[in-house]
């Protein structure tokens, strides 16, 4: 090789180098804006992500509040169900003294029925009849 042969050579081998050199200075540019882009949608996410844990932390405190009013109401529940079961079993304790007590009085009333259909027909016409 001569040098004439070594200088082409040299040229391309430059050449093709300095290409290489400026691809790789693009390819560079291209990862470092898509680097950027990338960090400030994480950052972006970062904070969407912060707003939800705390969106979901306050929702959890307020179902949390929620079921402790409602398990109160249903203790509250519970026991006004106990008296209205108390209650009725009252009610139906003087229902039942009721209906013996109409019992005996509808008996108490046959029987005065009795005696004065009795009277009247043996003539009994009362105080008053001469």
């Amino acid at each position: 090789m001569n040098y004439e042969e070594f200088d082409k050579h040299f040229e391309k081998k430059m050449e093709f180098f300095l290409h290489q050199q400026a691809r790789f200075d693009a390819d560079m540019q291209r990862l470092t804006e898509a680097q950027t882009r990338t960090e400030k949608a994480i950052a972006r996410v970062e904070n969407v992500v912060a707003s939800l844990s705390s969106l979901v932390f306050e929702g959890f405190k307020i179902t949390d509040s929620k079921i402790q009013a409602l398990a109160e109401s249903h203790k509250l529940t519970d026991s006004k169900i106990l008296a209205l079961a108390e209650s009725h079993k009252l009610t139906d304790s003087k229902i039942q003294a009721l209906a013996e007590s109409h019992k005996l009085t509808d008996e108490k009333l046959r029987e005065l029925v009795a005696t004065v259909d009795r009277h009247i027909r043996e003539g009994h016409r009362g105080l008053n009849s001469a």
